[in-house]
C-alpha cells in the first residue's frame, strides 16, 4: 500500500463529516500526507465499494417488528417518496425503495425486500408456521421438489404427531392466508391432488442455503 491506512482512515472520516474532497486535501497536508483531491476522491470510491460489497453479505440480527416511514425528497432533479424499513428495536434500516406517490405504494413489496435483507426461512417460519408440525411440513415438501407429496403421504411422514391427513391440509391453507395477508405470497401450491411448495418458498430455502455456504464470517 502506497499510503499508510491511517491517512486513509483520516480521509474517510474528514470526508464523511461533511468535508470537501479539497478540504479533506489540505486537512492531511497538515499530518504531513501529502495527496491531491483526485488521490482522495478515488480512496472514497475504492473502499466504499469495498464496504458495501462486505454490508452486502451482513445479515442483520433484526427484532420481529419492523416499521415502515416515507421522506418526500429530491431525487435526480425529481420529487420523490423514499420509503424506508426499519427495526423497531434497533432503528437498523432494513430496506428502501422509491416510488412516484405514497398513495399508490403497495407496502408489501418493501416488506418482500426486508424479509430478503434477513434471514429469510426463519421470518418466513415465524409469519406462516405456528409449531413445529407446521415446520415439518414445509421441510417435507422442500424435499420433495416440484413434484410434491400427497396430503396421506405427509400425514404419514408426519404419524409421530398424530397428523391426519385433512389436517395436513387445513394447517397448508392457513400457513398460506397467514403469509399472504402479511405479505401477499404464498409457501405451498396445490398441483393436482400434491401439495408442493411454489416458487417463492424454494426463493425463501434456496437463498437461506446459499447464504449458510457462505461460512460463519457472513452471519456476523
Amino acid at each position: 500500500m502506497k499510503h499508510n491506512p491511517q491517512a486513509i482512515t483520516s480521509a474517510m472520516q474528514l470526508y464523511f463529516s461533511g468535508e470537501s474532497l479539497r478540504n479533506t486535501m489540505k486537512s492531511l497536508r497538515l499530518l504531513g500526507v501529502e495527496v491531491s483531491h483526485k488521490t482522495v476522491f478515488m480512496w472514497i470510491k475504492k473502499y466504499v465499494g469495498l464496504m458495501q460489497t462486505y454490508v452486502e453479505k451482513i445479515i442483520p440480527n433484526v427484532s420481529d417488528t419492523w416499521r415502515a416511514d416515507e421522506l418526500y425528497v429530491k431525487i435526480k432533479g425529481d420529487m420523490k417518496y423514499l420509503f424506508a424499513l426499519m427495526d423497531d428495536e434497533t432503528r437498523f434500516w432494513i430496506a428502501q425503495e422509491v416510488a412516484e406517490s405514497k398513495y399508490k405504494h403497495d407496502a408489501r413489496k418493501l416488506f418482500q425486500l426486508g424479509v430478503k435483507a434477513t434471514e429469510k426461512k426463519p421470518m418466513i417460519q415465524r409469519i406462516a408456521c405456528g409449531d413445529e408440525v407446521d415446520e415439518e411440513i414445509l421441510e417435507l415438501l422442500r424435499e420433495a421438489g416440484g413434484v410434491g407429496l400427497l396430503p396421506k403421504d405427509l400425514a404419514a411422514r408426519l404419524s409421530a404427531y398424530k397428523v391426519r391427513r385433512h389436517q395436513v391440509s387445513r394447517r397448508i391453507l392457513r400457513m398460506n392466508r397467514k403469509l399472504e395477508k402479511e405479505i401477499g405470497e404464498r409457501l405451498v401450491e396445490k398441483r393436482g391432488w400434491h401439495w408442493a411448495l411454489t416458487g417463492f418458498g424454494n426463493e425463501v430455502w434456496d437463498e437461506t442455503e446459499k447464504q449458510g455456504e457462505e461460512g460463519p464470517d457472513t452471519w456476523q
